[in-house]
């Protein structure tokens, strides 16, 4: 199994669920361009970049069949991976899989925006306050702050993943996707928007998740992990 993470992230987002998952498979966390130990491109890219280094990462590896575990921005890759090797991705499992309005897409973009930086550093004082009320059921404040802390890794670069998954056509490309997609759907900033996939999903479902929320690859690690061990099975 391959994990993408979400943006600003790193694939530090799955350490703790790949230590169960990968008790029977090969479990695989690699940073997207631009974040974690990554080198970031020389400008912002789109979702379709990401998943070319991805789809080369698997090639090379010379991966027959993988199955994807995309988080947030990652759903979008994994997604387009599909396309990219619709013979070698046999489940996609989805953390979050938004489907925005024009109108959402306007505020999100409104919104998360490249950092402007001060010499005082309360640009990240904002960046934390704005973070906060997405603190997740259970989620300790020390596993929020090294989520955060990620977020710093590479200044201007910050927004570069957002905007990438703010331009890709997340509904029409999920709905030509032919392999068997779950989605997770806990109660974080995307709830609303990632039970439109349904609509989209051609073999597959959402899953709602109340109680579910932030952090919960790493709170609920059990229970999300007998979800995707579950689905894979298939």
């Amino acid at each position: 199994m391959i994990c993408f993470h979400a943006s600003p992230r790193s694939g530090n987002a799955f350490n703790k669920i790949m230590k169960v998952l990968g008790t029977d498979r090969v479990v695989i966390a690699p940073d997207t361009p631009g974040f974690g130990e990554s080198e970031p491109p020389p400008a912002p890219v789109e979702i379709s970049d990401f998943s070319d280094v991805m789809a080369d990462f698997i090639m090379k590896h010379a991966f027959d069949e993988v199955d994807v575990f995309g988080f947030h921005t990652g759903s979008e890759v994994a997604t387009e991976l599909w396309h990219k090797l619709p013979k070698v991705v046999r489940h996609i499992v989805m953390y979050s899989a938004p489907i925005f309005s024009e109108e959402e897409l306007a505020d999100f973009r409104d919104k998360y925006t490249p950092v402007t930086f001060t010499d005082d550093g309360m640009h990240n004082v904002e960046r934390w306050k704005f973070f906060w009320p997405w603190l997740g059921p259970e989620q300790p404040i020390e596993n929020y702050a090294t989520a955060f802390n990620e977020t710093l890794r590479w200044g201007p670069a910050y927004s570069w993943g957002h905007r990438a998954a703010f331009n890709y056509a997340m509904s029409k490309r999920l709905k030509q996707v032919r392999a068997p997609v779950l989605v997770l759907n806990p109660r974080d900033d995307l709830y609303e928007q990632s039970k439109r996939a349904e609509e989209f999903i051609q073999k597959g479902r959402v899953h709602d998740m109340p109680g579910f929320g932030h952090g919960m690859l790493d709170t609920r690690t059990n229970e999300v992990a007998a979800l995707v061990r579950e689905f894979v099975a298939d």
